[in-house]
């Protein structure tokens, strides 16, 4: 489109390159709307009251921390005796685990070097 020559654009165009560029546009004049007939919305059928809630008599338990007796090690059994569990260490080494992730790391790459025909 050259910038020059807006004048032989066809009329929407021109419209919208000047309403764009900020030239001269003078909107046309608003055409009247037909006016809508009014129509006025029916009357709501009358409903029985709503009767005023009740508050509730279990109030929802507050918001924090859980008892102590869930996040501690021990738990009671039925005769009342307090048994203390320990978590065990896991028995892989990490460096055993550093290892096998090389590993798999290694052959992944050789097998997608194989794919796209690398060697």
């Amino acid at each position: 489109m050259n910038p020059k020559t807006p004048q032989d654009l066809d009329p929407k165009l021109k419209e919208a390159y000047d309403r764009v560029m900020g030239g001269n546009f003078t909107p046309p004049a608003p055409a009247t709307p037909n006016p809508a007939p009014k129509i006025e919305p029916a009357p709501l059928p009358t409903a029985s009251p709503i009767p005023p809630s009740t508050p509730f008599n279990n109030p929802a338990p507050p918001v924090g921390n859980p008892p102590l007796s869930v996040i501690s090690p021990t738990t009671t059994t039925q005769n009342g005796e307090q048994v203390v569990t320990t978590k065990k260490k896991s028995k892989i080494s990490p460096v055993i685990f550093l290892i096998v992730g090389l590993a798999f790391f290694a052959v992944y790459a050789v097998v997608w070097a194989k794919v796209f025909k690398l060697f």
